[in-house]
């Protein structure tokens, strides 16, 4: 190659070095694109493992519901082979009550795809090679559309609900068996306490001269002790009841409960001097009934052990924490001990005395049924003498 008369020696030197440096730049950014190219072929490859043999079935529908994917799980759920499943289109695997109704859906879904929440109390099923139908679950409750060279297309994970419908049917049937095991229990109780009772109040009355002052005492231990054994048994049934009862949802003011109930306390005892400090406008999302009986009943736990203090302090209140509102009830009456917290919440079960502290020993223990029934927990914090503190969350 003849080099031109006019570039010298230097020039030509540079000129080489920038070819050099050039060439260099380039076996660089080929190495990076071989390598991304590697990377990207093993995420693809460690994606398609994941795709196809996640523990749900996947499948991806394109515009028209035509299924362009499916995995593994597809195949075990519903009886086909993704081959068969690749010349389908999704409403083929819905019972054919349900297809017309889904193409319709799907149509409007398809005009602005976005993910989309299932909502809740629908019923799903899907309908297998067999012809056989099952109920289905969207997983994580929504559709997700993707963009991409096949255009706009949807991916659902789909999970074969039938285990747990059996089992939600198992748990009412029991439900509905206790309940009702409760209320026979509760019946067959009562019957005799009735009779006891009867026969005791006949003695009192009709054969008072002829028993002495201990012999008085006596019947009336005993008459008392009825009438316990009957508030126990009504006791049993109500908390049955609130364990499996129906549950509603609503909002619920529950700074208006306790201040209902605290006017209601004050003024059956107005003796007392006791400090009421309720927040207003705390508010929560459930059954109105089952939430005044827990506002109710913590108010009147408070009430109740604060009796001895000559100026007593209830608070109701709530606090943001971690993005969960927490509510709280709190005194200063006798408290407890820590190491026997977990006593608390059991039925019948008490930490101090009946003559100290009259109560059945079933009111926390219900209101616990009840937050728990609403997806939250109740716990208490508390020292001897120093008052007590019961939170409580809900979903």
């Amino acid at each position: 190659m003849k080099v031109p008369e006019n570039v010298t020696k230097e020039q030509l030197i540079n000129d080489l070095a920038q070819l050099r440096r050039r060439i260099h730049e380039l076996e660089r950014v080929e190495e990076d694109r071989t390598r991304t190219l590697e990377e990207l072929n093993s995420t693809k490859a460690m994606f398609e493992g994941l795709f196809e043999f996640a523990p749900d079935a996947i499948i991806v529908v394109d515009r028209l519901g035509r299924i362009i994917r499916s995995n593994k799980q597809m195949e075990r759920m519903f009886g086909y082979s993704q081959k068969e499943l690749s010349s389908m289109i999704v409403d083929d695997l819905l019972p054919e009550r349900f297809r017309e109704k889904h193409m319709e859906h799907r149509g409007k879904y398809m005009v602005e795809p976005r993910v989309r929440p299932m909502g809740t109390g629908l019923e799903l099923f899907g309908r297998k090679k067999d012809g056989s139908e099952f109920p289905v679950d969207i997983a994580l409750g929504t559709l997700q559309p993707l963009s991409g060279e096949l255009g706009t297309v949807v991916v659902a994970v789909i999970r074969d609900f039938t285990e747990r419908k059996q089992t939600e049917s198992n748990l009412r049937y029991l439900n509905k068996e206790l309940e009702a095991f409760a209320q026979a229990i509760s019946h067959d109780l009562k019957a005799p306490l009735r009779r006891i009772e009867g026969f005791i109040q006949i003695l009192s009355e009709d054969y008072s001269d002829k028993l002495d002052d201990a012999g008085r005492a006596y019947v009336h231990r005993i008459l008392a002790a009825s009438r316990r054994m009957q508030d126990l048994t009504d006791a049993m049934l109500g908390l049955s009841k609130f364990a499996f009862g129906d549950l509603e949802r609503s909002t619920v003011y529950l700074s208006s409960m306790a201040k209902t109930k605290a006017a209601d306390l004050a003024k059956a005892a107005p003796d007392r001097r006791v400090e009421f400090l309720i927040s207003d406008n705390v508010r929560a999302k459930g059954d109105p009934a089952m939430l005044r009986i827990v506002v109710e009943n913590l108010i009147e736990n408070a009430w109740k052990f604060t009796a001895k203090q000559p100026l007593a302090k209830i608070e109701f209140s709530v606090a943001r924490i971690e993005d969960k509102d927490v509510y709280c009830i709190r005194d200063n009456g006798a408290g407890f001990s820590m190491e026997f917290a977990d006593r608390l919440f059991n039925p019948f079960q008490r930490l101090h005395s009946e003559d100290e502290y009259p109560g059945l020993g079933i009111g926390l223990a219900t209101a616990q049924r009840i937050i728990q029934r609403h997806g939250g927990r109740i716990w208490a914090e508390s020292e001897l003498e120093k008052g007590a503190t019961f939170y409580f969350t809900l979903s």
